[in-house]
């Protein structure tokens, strides 16, 4: 399978950060479909805040199948249901970067 490319706002990343941060401290005992989910959005942490060393507006990324399909699941099981403002410019961007992980990997 190939790798995801997108580009992400700095701002987008510190929002992706902070969600995933916010599941490893709320998650207490995950089941083991939650551990690996928790170990590939782990990867997507690091990833993104090795991109912010440096600070830049927009970011280039590429992330391996496991961490794109986790950056989809984080959207539809943590982000999507606590959505309430829909016109939300995050919002919106990480609904546009799960349609394309849909079409990259043809779901």
């Amino acid at each position: 399978m190939k790798k995801f490319k997108c580009r992400l706002l700095h701002i987008h990343c510190t929002a992706i950060i902070s969600v995933i941060e916010l599941i490893k401290i709320n998650v207490k005992k995950p089941a083991a479909d939650e551990a690996l989910l928790i170990a590939a959005l782990d990867e997507v942490l690091i990833k993104l805040r090795t991109q912010q060393v440096v600070y830049k507006k927009e970011y280039k990324l590429s992330f391996n199948p496991i961490q794109a399909l986790s950056i989809r699941v984080l959207w539809e099981d943590y982000i999507l249901p606590q959505a309430k403002d829909k016109g939300n410019q995050f919002i919106n961007r990480m609904n546009q970067l799960n349609t394309e992980i849909i079409k990259t990997y043809e779901l």
